[in-house]
């Protein structure tokens, strides 16, 4: 990425139980080191609609076009 373009992160976080992969906070904030500026990493909500292709939405209890609401994490990063 070129000197002042922007990453913008959206990931599930592990703040709570819920389906496909959770990462920590730090996972998202000790990578950006030398080179990259983070800006902002805050608490979110992902809100999306379960497909059949979700394989632990059986084991959750949800059941395909159900809305789920799950923590994330939301961050901008731009690079020095």
């Amino acid at each position: 990425m070129k000197p002042g373009g922007y990453l913008h992160i959206l990931a599930l976080s592990d703040a709570e139980p819920g389906f496909g992969p959770r990462i920590s906070r730090s996972a998202i904030s000790n990578p950006f080191d030398a080179g990259w500026d983070l800006e902002e990493l805050k608490p979110a909500r992902y809100r999306g609609r379960v497909s059949e292709a979700v394989v632990e939405a059986q084991e959750l209890g949800l059941t395909p076009g159900s809305i789920v609401d799950e923590a994330a994490w939301i961050a901008r990063v731009r690079r020095s």
